[in-house]
């Protein structure tokens, strides 16, 4: 471990807290213990009812096999859609969670979001 001294205190500090510090906290994303999957949330265009799984059915779906949700919120898989009534929205569901249970989230029919492309936020970020 690299240890970093404050000069006007004398305390030390870690490397890894000073980065998370630096970054706001940041530091899964820095260590890569967490990642976003996603999957669609089944809206279709010119379909008025909206999605047909809530966010929060997604994360019971999670939790119940196990998976640790840490965040999820509303995002878009980015592709450029064809404007015709019945075809898919693009819209996702995107959950944060832990590495280790990638494969049980992937067995859910959820696929890994990388993070140079991670999922765009909508208005409706959550935490649990």
């Amino acid at each position: 471990m690299i240890r970093a001294f404050s000069s006007s205190s004398k305390r030390k500090f870690s490397l890894c807290g000073v980065l998370g510090e630096a970054m706001g906290g940041a530091l899964v994303v820095v260590l890569g213990l967490h990642l976003w999957v996603q999957r669609p949330d089944g809206s279709r265009q010119c379909d008025e009812s909206g999605s047909v799984h809530s966010l929060k059915q997604g994360a019971a779906e999670l939790s119940k096999a196990g998976v640790s949700v840490l965040k999820f919120k509303k995002s878009s898989d980015g592709k450029v859609r064809i404007q015709m009534c019945g075809a898919p929205t693009g819209k996702t569901h995107a959950y944060r969670i832990k590495r280790e249970s990638l494969e049980k989230a992937l067995t859910l029919g959820f696929v890994e979001v990388k993070e140079a492309k991670s999922p765009k936020a909508q208005s409706q970020s959550q935490s649990k």
